[in-house]
């Protein structure tokens, strides 16, 4: 038992739902009036899958008026583990109010629990006023919630256990608030920091090739970068492919029909392909930020293809490694295409 010392709060359910059992701790609220502070413990719950504990802060105002109210997450652990609540304390508050309470047949127990002031006297600043949304907005914090609530209560990874969703919301909000359209909505920003140590850029939304290389020294120290083509990259050529690698790779080979007989006869092709050498910025490591597979086909704006391929991967699911060629091997003549342009 954390400390040696511990509070039981022990209920028996009646069958109503709005029954619970509680401990509390009331002190005098003049000495916490504007402060941040934050009322934490060790608790752990014991009984049957239905009981849950809550730890809770309440503030009452002078006049008998409710202000500061907060009973935190449910808390359904078997194993003793820290909980706490941060709050700012009204301004004129008469007492502040500290405790436990129990929902359903069983008990819960806590230990070492404190109340800290964490913040200055003085009252969080308000950076903006609350206002109109337009119907725009109004729909994009509706869709922001379904997600945020879809993501916190049913994703089943670790990581959404023990996410700081308060922070996510915080975050959150204003991004969804201020999209202008559905796409905006739907992706971060061109270029963004989805985490720390991971970038996403959408090859489809840059400008121009400048824009690639004002995020390249970003991007030289990611421990990943996602790039995204479910569009076509028409403003960025597949130079940004030489920061990819570290070693030369080949194009695939492009096979244009030129046609000077009737009834295909005599027909010969215009082979196309390039070949590419790595280039700065190189990491750490001393190796392109993020070595990947040779390209099974990059659409460039001269081409006239309208079709994206991702990068190459193996059957595994790995990268394959880069094709280091020199020229690229003639394709046999059964995989040429009839009347079009195509590739082997």
């Amino acid at each position: 038992m954390p400390g040696g010392r511990a509070v039981v709060v022990r209920f028996e359910s009646k069958g109503t739902p709005d029954n619970m059992g509680n401990f509390r701790q009331r002190v005098a609220g003049a000495a916490y009036r504007k402060k941040a502070v934050r009322f934490r413990a060790m608790v752990r719950v014991d009984g049957a899958a239905e009981v849950e504990a809550r730890l809770f802060v309440r503030v009452e105002r002078v006049g008998g008026q409710q202000g500061l109210f907060d009973d935190g997450d449910p808390i359904t652990g078997a194993a003793w583990k820290a909980h706490g609540i941060v709050g700012t304390v009204d301004e004129d508050a008469e007492t502040l109010i500290v405790g436990l309470r129990v929902f359903g047949p069983g008990g819960a127990a806590m230990a070492d629990a404190s109340v800290e002031v964490i913040g200055s006297e003085e009252p969080w600043p308000v950076s903006e006023r609350s206002r109109a949304l337009s119907p725009v907005q109004l729909g994009n914090l509706t869709a922001f919630a379904r997600l945020f609530g879809y993501v916190r209560h049913f994703h089943p990874s670790d990581q959404a256990a023990t996410a700081d969703w308060n922070a996510v919301a915080i975050e959150g909000i204003p991004v969804a608030e201020g999209a202008s359209n559905t796409e905006d909505l739907a992706r971060p920003e061109p270029v963004a920091a989805l985490k720390p140590g991971v970038w996403y850029v959408d090859l489809t939304r840059l400008k121009n090739d400048g824009e690639w290389r004002t995020a390249l020294p970003k991007l030289q120290t990611a421990s990943a970068v996602i790039l995204d083509m479910l569009g076509y990259p028409g403003n960025v050529g597949p130079d940004f492919l030489r920061n990819l690698f570290d070693k030369p790779f080949t194009s695939a080979q492009w096979h244009i029909p030129i046609v000077t007989q009737p009834d295909r006869q005599g027909w010969t092709f215009t082979d196309s392909h390039w070949n590419m050498t790595p280039s700065p910025p190189t990491s750490a490591r001393g190796r392109s930020f993020s070595p990947m597979a040779a390209p099974s086909a990059m659409p460039s704006r001269s081409w006239g293809s309208s079709s994206t391929t991702a990068l190459v991967t193996s059957s595994e699911g790995r990268p394959r490694a880069p094709t280091a060629t020199s020229s690229p091997p003639s394709c046999p003549e059964s995989t040429r295409c009839r009347g079009r342009a195509c590739r082997c």
